[in-house]
């Protein structure tokens, strides 16, 4: 779902011997070579250039002069093993240059450099920085400048660098959470002359995160660096919140549904080194129903009930608002609030309904589009008689297919006069609805549904298939109910209402189903459960399978689904808590 963005932390360099910085690090190909020379020299003292630090996370690199005298560092080189060297001088220097005076730094951006780069590998590596080109193999301390490993011993170029002087023993390297920082003196080498992130400081770019309600209505999570089996137990671990529903991650940070204490606004939170969730920021809007959804590295957008017809553009690496765009229109039955995003190229796609849950819902389905780099609003679509009032995508769903058609639900309710839910396309290269293109998947399933024929929580999966839970029966109290009414579900008092949709969600009246939107035909899924048809749901996507929530009285379950072969099987149960409400990939 989601293109994942470095966050650039940068740090300005200050005079001594510990340098923080932040770049991206990449290397180009060469000749091949790994037999190194067996004699060790003294390095000269006047002469220490030494890696500062080392992030190989945000791939990033900062080199300081540790000696007493000026150095020109424009030819030295980098490698990471053979076949993997780049000079320094292919890379655009964020701060400082590469003459570098006496305790003088530079921070330069790696990812500007030459053709056939490769980043900084972050589970474990050796760096070495070479004075020369083409003599890669020698273990001259005057060529071999400097070296470092990280994660595991015996990587690429230590042995050259221990018999150089410049690392202490192949079998040291480098643990921890990045960046490292080089914290000793010029003359002393090795893992113990480096330092790390504090757990607590870290950010995890890998793990699952498996979210849930307490009885009490508040939110149970916890973090697990592999994806489930079996059991996912949050019964032991697991951290409780007030509020916590991750709307959308980049690298690493999950961006949420107002802070995890509860204090509104747009929320930013990580797992730490110690598997903890933790706030990280947060952007103070306010107001409910808050959505946020982040574009790239630069861009997020979000809406709230304070702001219900402006959509906010913030940065989401440093929380800050950036613009706002009016989306208040003409010709609209009312005041407007917005239930969810999609985007397409540079525009934003929002569904919108009645402000207040006491006026009389919009009569037809509204979705309003706006280019959020001009900052333009662009129009409103509108499909007749399809009512939206609830339940738009769900986090991490998809809308648009590979060709650029936009799918959308339209709920209905049962006060609108409208109980259709319905599929809606936007086609490639309009704003509008294609109005020759509707059709109820519930009523495919069971057309004698003529209470709450509805579907909700569409994710479009690829190749025409797409998945949602439909309403597919009507339990017996509710028919008995309406019968007493003269079987119109508008004569229903509030009170009766509220009993019959309490019933829809009570039974297992919601089926998983597969959609196919070329010949709008839909199934239903076999080998899954059925589930309150008004229940909280998800389908996930990690590693192209996709995962389907189950909750009922019995079973807290996530199903795993193969749309290839239209089969499923139950992936892992989750113990505690209650009504699933989210399952988080770090890595998306």
């Amino acid at each position: 779902m989601n293109t994942l963005f470095f966050n650039r932390r940068i740090r300005m360099p200050f005079t001594g011997f510990i340098i923080t910085g932040m770049l991206i690090l990449a290397f180009v190909s060469c000749n091949d070579d790994d037999n190194g020379a067996t004699t060790q020299t003294v390095p000269d003292v006047d002469q220490f250039i030494r890696f500062a630090e080392v992030d190989p996370e945000t791939e990033s690199l900062t080199i300081q002069n540790l000696g007493t005298t000026q150095v020109d560092i424009t030819g030295y080189q980098l490698c990471l093993g053979p076949n993997q060297y780049n000079a320094l001088s292919n890379y655009t220097q964020i701060t400082g240059d590469l003459n570098l005076d006496a305790n003088e730094a530079v921070t330069i951006d790696l990812t500007s450099g030459s053709e056939n780069v490769t980043a900084l590998p972050d589970e474990n590596g050796g760096l070495g920085l070479f004075s020369t080109s083409g003599d890669f193999a020698s273990s001259d301390p005057e060529v071999l400048k400097d070296y470092l490993q990280w994660g595991a011993a015996n990587q690429n170029r230590v042995t050259q660098a221990v018999t150089a002087g410049r690392w202490d023993d192949a079998a040291s390297f480098i643990s921890g959470f990045a960046p490292y920082t080089f914290s000793g003196t010029g003359a002393q080498i090795g893992a113990t002359s480096w330092q790390t992130l504090p757990p607590e400081d870290a950010r995890l770019k890998t793990g699952f995160i498996v979210i849930a309600a307490t009885p009490n209505n508040d939110i149970i999570a916890k973090y697990f660096s592999e994806l489930p089996s079996g059991t996912a137990d949050l019964t032991t671990g697991a951290q409780i919140f007030e509020e916590f529903q991750p709307e959308d991650v980049l690298d690493g940070f999950l961006y949420t549904t107002g802070a995890t204490d509860g204090s509104g606004g747009i929320g930013r939170a990580r797992v730490n080194g110690n598997g903890q969730i933790v706030d990280d920021g947060n952007l103070a809007a306010v107001g409910n129903n808050r959505r946020a959804l982040i574009v790239d590295a630069t861009t997020g957008i979000y809406t709230t009930q304070a702001s219900p017809a402006q959509v906010g553009i913030f940065n989401p690496l440093t929380m800050q608002l950036e613009g706002l765009i009016d989306m208040s229109a003409e010709g609209l039955p009312g005041p407007q609030r917005m239930r969810g995003f999609t985007i397409r190229g540079d525009e934003i796609f929002t569904h919108i309904v009645s402000l207040t849950r006491d006026q009389v819902p919009f009569t037809s389905f509204y979705v309003q589009s706006a280019n959020y780099r001009t900052g333009q609003f662009t129009g409103t679509a509108e499909f007749p008689g399809r009512p939206l009032v609830n339940w738009p995508n769900a986090p991490f769903s998809k809308s648009v297919d590979e060709n650029g058609n936009i799918y959308m639900l339209a709920s209905g309710n049962i006060p609108s006069g409208s109980t259709l839910g319905t599929l809606h396309k936007i086609p490639v290269g309009s704003n509008d609805f294609d109005l020759t293109y509707t059709f109820n998947p519930a009523l495919q399933i069971n057309p004698g549904n003529f209470v709450l024929p509805n579907t909700f929580y569409f994710n479009y999966l690829g190749d025409n298939i797409g998945v949602a839970l439909s309403i597919t029966s009507v339990p017996l109290e509710v028919l008995q109910l309406l019968q007493s009414v003269g079987g119109d579900p508008r004569n229903l008092s509030e009170d009766q209402l509220l009993l019959a949709l309490a019933l829809f969600n009570q039974e297992d009246t919601g089926n998983w189903v597969r959609i196919n939107v070329e010949t709008q035909e839909t199934e239903l899924i076999a080998g899954i459960p059925g589930q309150g048809g008004l229940s909280p749901a998800l389908s996930v996507v990690i590693d192209d399978e996709v995962y389907l929530s189950i909750s009922t009285g019995s079973e807290n379950a996530f199903y795993r689904y193969d749309p290839a072969t239209n089969t499923v099987e139950k992936a892992f149960d989750v113990v505690g808590g209650g009504t699933i409400l989210g399952l988080v990939d770090l890595s998306w």
